[in-house]
């Protein structure tokens, strides 16, 4: 670099960091930020609580002081994660992290007052199943001066209509220490039997989440095999009764199992050690955590090639399904009728699962290959990473005018150029 660049580089470094040289990764981040409020279900054994401890444990591995607000009392949801135990590290925080879905954030206003807001820089967590976002949750933003999302899926519906930045951050995803003996024993299956499994919450209802579609592609796949088993695990099923009970005649004769229950976390983790393949036949997800999980424990993973998943699942890692586009028949929670998601062709997966079952080794590159991919974007230090930029640029921000005062003080731009343009 010349010297006559490198001057001008000298003074922008005093105003923004972006222009300084980068820092040694794993040192924390610099002062300027007090510290952060993490609040969230964060407890809670759920996505939402799996996601806030993801995004607590990235700014653990920054050294970022931190406060832990945890709302899991609030729930209905099984609450003894325990993983985030730790004490806080300051009472004086100046940045909110608040990983409440947007559908809630009312009852979390409810819950701390309009005052937890205020003196803070405002960061939601937020997920979405579907192209559009809700035009009744527009007035959310008010509360915020960013909205993270975990995938780009996400992004896409929300940065069109948002007044504030979106900012896609990943999940914190690792591979669980599950036992696949004692799974296999709960399952009560032998060594030789092939498990594919699914694992959901009622709560997030049956017609997104579309275990229907697993049953008739594997009764499809397997019509008299019997060395082949689909498990469905699943929590709340008596939030909707008649939608569990026509999902277990379906599955009538069939050798599929039905686990309706709340685990402990080991026993789940035990579940995704034991199962040979993942499979979800969604018809949207945002996040998709599950099946980031059961890429990051190395599983064959089957599923929809269609919204949050494609952020990090294709043909390279997994077995991606083909879909249709189609409309929201009726109002599904908070998906609206005439809306859009995705219809999985069940004659695909069928073939699929009948792929993984019979051709191990190509299973076992996909498997390895999801496994790799997780490590790499999705770990704790990968996340921590983008984490740390975003954090460094929130502190900039009130330097940003300072900063458009001096380059406009430039006699000659052109010593910011490249030398090699």
């Amino acid at each position: 670099m010349t010297r006559a660049a490198a001057v001008p580089l000298e003074r922008l470094h005093r105003f923004n960091d972006s222009f300084a040289p980068r820092l040694e990764h794993g040192q924390p981040v610099p002062d300027g930020i007090r510290g952060v409020r993490v609040t969230g279900y964060l407890s809670d054994e759920s996505g939402w609580g799996a996601a806030g401890r993801g995004y607590a444990s990235a700014l653990g591995q920054l050294r970022v002081p931190m406060r832990i607000h945890d709302l899991s009392a609030v729930t209905t949801n099984r609450s003894e994660d325990d993983k985030l135990v730790r004490p806080d590290t300051t009472g004086d925080t100046d940045v909110n992290l608040v990983c409440v879905d947007a559908g809630r954030h009312f009852a979390l206003v409810s819950k701390v007052g309009e005052p937890f807001f205020a003196g803070h820089y405002n960061i939601g967590v937020w997920a979405w199943e579907l192209p559009h976002f809700p035009d009744s949750w527009y007035n959310r933003f008010a509360y915020y001066d960013e909205i993270w999302v975990g995938t780009s899926f996400i992004a896409a519906a929300l940065s069109p209509i948002s007044p504030v930045p979106v900012v896609r951050i990943p999940p914190v995803v690792s591979a669980t220490r599950g036992s696949r003996l004692r799974g296999r024993r709960r399952l009560n299956v032998d060594y030789g039997t092939f498990v594919f499994a699914f694992i959901f919450d009622v709560h997030s209802h049956l017609t997104r989440k579309n275990p229907n579609a697993i049953i008739a592609a594997f009764r499809r796949a397997f019509p008299h095999r019997k060395d082949v088993r689909l498990v469905l695990k699943s929590v709340n099923g008596a939030a909707d009764p008649d939608g569990y009970r026509q999902l277990r005649d379906c599955a009538a004769g069939a050798p599929v199992d039905f686990y309706d229950e709340a685990w402990p976390a080991q026993e789940v983790h035990d579940l995704m050690a034991a199962c040979d393949a993942y499979v979800s036949l969604h018809r949207s997800e945002g996040t998709a955590l599950t099946i980031a999980e059961a890429m990051a424990c190395g599983k064959p993973v089957i599923t929809t090639d269609w919204s949050g998943n494609t952020d990090f699942a294709d043909i390279s890692n997994s077995f991606p399904v083909a879909y249709e586009l189609t409309t929201v028949a009726s109002n599904v929670g908070p998906c609206r009728a005439g809306e859009t998601w995705a219809e999985p062709d069940v004659e695909h997966a069928a073939w699929l699962m009948r792929q993984v079952v019979d051709d191990s080794s190509l299973a076992a590159r996909r498997g390895h290959a999801a496994r790799r991919r997780m490590r790499r974007d999705f770990s704790k230090e990968a996340v921590a990473a983008l984490v740390r930029q975003r954090l460094d640029a929130i502190r900039s921000r009130n330097r940003l005018g300072v900063l458009r005062r001096t380059m406009g003080a430039f006699a000659d731009h052109r010593d910011l150029n490249d030398p090699n343009e």
